[in-house]
């Protein structure tokens, strides 16, 4: 993934466990994190955001996003939950082995 992907992976998981915990997600998967939020949370443009949201969904499946609402319309983000645990036996696998990608 790399050390951007990784951080922002680890801060999206974060912002989906507060909300489940409390309830607070919509149809139980999604929730909704505002572009300035991210931008101060990160500290990286919003040129940065987008391709690094895109290449989470995109290239390793392990996020969802999408426009909802009325005009201006927010973005909402879930976390592919089996995509996740994927990765999780992969690294774990891997870490057995020793077989570390540098």
């Amino acid at each position: 993934l790399g050390v951007t992907k990784a951080f922002v992976l680890t801060d999206l998981i974060d912002k989906y466990e507060y909300h489940r915990m409390r309830g607070q997600l919509v149809e139980k998967k999604w929730f909704f994190y505002k572009r300035e939020e991210m931008e101060k949370n990160w500290l990286m443009s919003s040129a940065i955001q987008r391709a690094t949201l895109t290449s989470l969904r995109d290239d390793y499946g392990l996020i969802f996003f999408e426009k909802r609402g009325n005009v201006p319309q927010k973005n909402y983000y879930s976390i592919n939950e089996k995509k996740l645990q994927e990765l999780f036996e992969h690294l774990l696998e891997v870490e057995q082995k020793g077989q570390y990608e540098e």
